[in-house]
């Protein structure tokens, strides 16, 4: 009753807190991903350890892109090098003129990831220096 109210306005006040504080330190430009930038803009990319992990925490971790299927984010895959592979939005040593790279520019509508803050500029880079390393397997 009247303490029952007390302790859920308590509760809730404190939720609040506590959402205020997560949403306050959240990088929404490039989901749960840190971006340590490497250091090293010449160094080579890997797709393991620095390309699909952006794709995880973005795309294919629990969004569009993932599960696979026909109407998961229209059949593209983003959960590893084999079915990034197939897909056809990577023109290996292309950046510039590969689907993948367009879309998260904003050069092909729509950009994504779709409903969510685009990446950033460095993650978006890595993107591309990968694939212009030849997107390998690596």
């Amino acid at each position: 009753t009247t303490d029952t109210a007390k302790h859920f306005r308590m509760f809730m006040a404190a939720f609040a807190l506590v959402a205020l504080a997560v949403i306050g330190c959240a990088d929404f430009g490039s989901g749960i991903l840190s971006d340590d930038g490497g250091g090293d803009d010449t160094a080579t990319v890997f797709f393991g350890t620095q390309v699909l992990p952006i794709f995880q925490a973005n795309c294919g971790g629990s969004f569009c892109h993932n599960p696979c299927g026909a109407n998961n984010g229209r059949g593209l895959c983003l959960v590893s090098y084999a079915t990034l592979s197939v897909s056809g939005v990577v023109i290996s040593g292309d950046a510039e003129n590969s689907a993948l790279v367009q879309r998260l520019e904003g050069r092909q509508i729509p950009r994504m990831p779709y409903g969510r803050l685009p990446l950033n500029d460095s993650l978006i880079l890595r993107i591309r220096t990968w694939i212009d390393e030849g997107a390998l397997d690596n």
